[in-house]
């Protein structure tokens, strides 16, 4: 960021030379490797999700949409029932609902990028509840007062957290062990 500075400072000739040019910074090691669920286990979150008192139908899609599609939260609360395509097996990634202070907004997806995702059969079923009595151009995902779901409600609120920590520590294990 300093360095971002002192080339500014050059350019807008406020500076000779940047003081930067010079250092030599230190590389970054150990990058965190990133760890996720098996199948099995994102299948079992899925299934303890399915068991939520509210809208437990819902939360279990959700919890596969995100897991087995690779979708982004925002993009998973813009999803629209026309962007399910059963035929192709695809979901299309089309917009992103974001949070913006106390609105919602709807922008296209990170980067711009509009795209297919593959859409396992497992998604397809547990999708067909959630569609049912839907328009085209209803969301797909929706919490019980009709917003798009909060951070905490995305893996379904009523999961409890033990279970999800177990899960996660369950790969870990595995990922150790294998490693």
């Amino acid at each position: 960021m300093l360095k971002g500075i002192c080339d500014l400072a050059v350019k807008d000739r406020l500076i000779a030379n940047a003081p930067t040019d010079e250092l030599a910074l230190p590389r970054r090691e150990g990058r965190r490797l990133h760890r996720y669920l098996t199948v099995e286990q994102l299948l079992a979150v899925a299934d303890e999700a399915g068991r939520a008192r509210i809208q437990s139908t819902d939360r279990k899609a959700l919890v596969l949409v995100l897991g087995l599609c690779g979708l982004r939260r925002g993009e998973m609360c813009g999803l629209k029932v026309e962007d399910v395509d059963y035929g192709r097996h695809r979901i299309h990634v089309r917009r992103n609902i974001t949070r913006i202070g106390s609105e919602w907004s709807e922008i296209s997806p990170k980067s711009h990028e509009m795209r297919d995702v593959p859409m396992p059969g497992v998604v397809g079923e547990a999708l067909l509840p959630v569609l049912a009595g839907k328009g085209p151009s209803d969301w797909v995902f929706r919490d019980h007062l009709g917003r798009p779901p909060r951070n905490q409600s995305a893996a379904g609120g009523e999961v409890e957290s033990h279970v999800v920590r177990q899960r996660v520590q369950e790969g870990r294990r595995e990922a150790s062990a294998t490693a």
